[in-house]
């Protein structure tokens, strides 16, 4: 893609200052950087961040406002649907709370991808009363990060109880994932569906290693089922690793399905919820 070249572009630029930076600095002797070089480079910076805007504001898929935010967001949990991410049933009409745009706040190496387009973050309720917490890519309007809390409804078996501490009364545990993704999903049949979505050729489960949290946990078979991930009789909040085959920024995914009193809740993207 032609903004993809500019970009690459502009990571050589951020190379060379970063290498005469290297070499201006550290010792009081050193020779000056040339008057000429630095001259030369930030013309070039210059030029490509012209090309750059130029060619971003081209790109028909660019997300500039939040109206076309919450219309993208929409749009992606259908596709969701259609792709068996989600349960077939799952409604889609939103009560949006909040839209705001956020650029990240780490810069990995192919960090102006990440500067330049920034985020627009959604909280929405659907007509069913489920919660839904999404993060869209404003290149191309995908969602990079999505949370959906479903709660129980009359009718739901109870797994099991807790009760709380103040003696109050009882937290309540559900199963009740088919009301966010369909029940016979495993675990390499969502991997797979994730990576067609994102236009990835692959994917790996890897080791979830967490030391803040003592996590240390091998991946699961991917024949295991998405909603058996969770044990049914406590709760717990771990979740898995992946990494996708294509990825430039080779950025660690995850899934987590947890339970809480009253509602379960699937975590997807590159956010998951203990780190």
């Amino acid at each position: 893609m032609k903004e993809e070249a500019l970009f690459d572009a502009m990571d050589c630029v951020r190379d060379s200052w970063q290498q005469e930076a290297l070499m201006s600095v550290g010792k009081r002797d050193a020779k000056p950087v040339p008057l000429r070089r630095v001259l030369r480079t930030a013309l070039l910076a210059a030029a490509l961040v012209c090309l750059l805007i130029a060619g971003v504001s081209a790109h028909n898929s660019l997300i500039t406002m939040p109206e076309q935010a919450e219309a993208a967001a929409v749009r992606e949990l259908e596709d969701w649907k259609a792709r068996g991410l989600l349960a077939e049933d799952f409604d889609t009409t939103l009560e949006v709370f909040n839209v705001s745009e956020k650029r990240t706040a780490y810069a990995p190496p192919y960090f102006f991808r990440r500067i330049w387009y920034a985020r627009y973050t959604i909280s929405a309720q659907n007509a069913r009363g489920d919660y839904v917490n999404l993060a869209l890519d404003t290149r191309r309007g995908r969602i990079m990060w999505l949370a959906v809390e479903a709660a129980a409804e009359e009718g739901d078996a109870v797994l099991w109880r807790r009760p709380m501490l103040d003696g109050s009364g009882e937290y309540l545990f559900y199963d009740n994932f088919e009301d966010i993704f369909p029940r016979e999903l495993t675990v390499g049949d969502y991997c797979a569906r994730l990576a067609d979505y994102w236009g990835f050729s692959g994917y790996a489960l890897a080791p979830t290693v967490d030391a803040v949290y003592g996590l240390d946990d091998a991946p699961p078979e991917e024949g295991t089922l998405l909603c058996d991930l969770p044990p049914k009789d406590r709760q717990d909040n771990a979740y898995l690793t992946i990494y996708f085959d294509g990825d430039q920024e080779n950025v660690p995914m995850y899934i987590q399905v947890t339970r809480f009193p009253d509602r379960v809740c699937l975590m997807v993207g590159d956010i998951h919820m203990v780190g």
